[in-house]
């Protein structure tokens, strides 16, 4: 069995980098400056308990083998 290196996997293009970059810093954004969904509004939500419980795939917990 051969394992892909993690320094492999994580190859990203500058392109790829700044569209991750991105997508992380909105969320701190939002957080910074007190906005929905941080903005305190729904401090007493509970799902609907009719809401299927989530599911993992089986063996998302071991990593994947590469051939």
């Amino acid at each position: 069995m051969t394992f892909t290196p993690v320094r492999a996997i994580l190859r990203r293009t500058a392109e790829e980098a700044k569209r991750i970059r991105a997508a992380g810093e909105e969320p701190v954004a939002l957080a910074e400056a007190g906005r929905f969904p941080f903005d305190g509004s729904m401090p007493d939500f509970r799902p609907d308990p009719a809401w299927p419980d989530p599911t993992r795939p089986h063996g998302w917990e071991r990593p994947r083998a590469s051939s």
